[in-house]
């Protein structure tokens, strides 16, 4: 069975991570760096550009360069590269298949299985599907876990948790707040 890589997909950075040993370690991208711009750059060819050099071409080709797409994700906006249409969760999935890739290439083995983070905040468009949802925020310091029922535009929050974290060795335990 693969690890499970835990992927903050952040609006303005990403970084992702994986359990070894017991202990977290943060993922290097393909510069050798934790943190990657949430940048896309999709090339004339189709070819795909993530992080610092997508970022690059943010003044030199900005109608193929998309930045904080996140802030976008279930508006139904459309997003145009060459005379494509890409939808924000089409940006944010070529985004996605780089932080896997580069935790394949770290890890040694083909990366199947991940937790990835997701907005706190929802617009009223997206408050208006009926469903549960996890929320979850691994944060530097803690882990905040929610669970909400969307239903017609009402946020109804069964239940919610968040466990501060300590590093191993510090006073103390994880403790919870309930």
């Amino acid at each position: 069975m693969s690890r499970i890589i835990g992927i903050d997909l952040g609006t303005s950075t990403s970084e992702v991570a994986c359990v070894i040993d017991g202990r977290p370690v943060v993922i290097p991208n393909s510069q050798g760096k934790g943190i990657t711009p949430s940048v896309v750059n999709i090339g004339e060819d189709g070819e795909i550009i993530v992080g610092e050099v997508a970022a690059e071409y943010l003044l030199t080709r900005p109608d193929c360069t998309f930045m904080e797409v996140k802030r976008l994700t279930g508006s139904g906006a459309v997003l145009t590269a060459h005379g494509k249409k890409y939808s924000p969760e089409d940006v944010q999935a070529m985004l996605l298949r780089y932080l896997a890739s580069c935790s394949s290439e770290f890890l040694g083995e083909e990366v199947t299985r991940a937790v990835i983070t997701v907005p706190a905040y929802f617009t009223d468009a997206q408050r208006r599907e009926c469903k549960n949802v996890l929320v979850y925020d691994f944060g530097g310091g803690t882990l905040d876990v929610t669970v909400l029922e969307l239903f017609e535009g009402v946020i109804d929050v069964k239940a919610s948790s968040v466990k501060i974290l300590r590093p191993p060795g510090s006073q103390g335990r994880i403790g919870e707040i309930p």
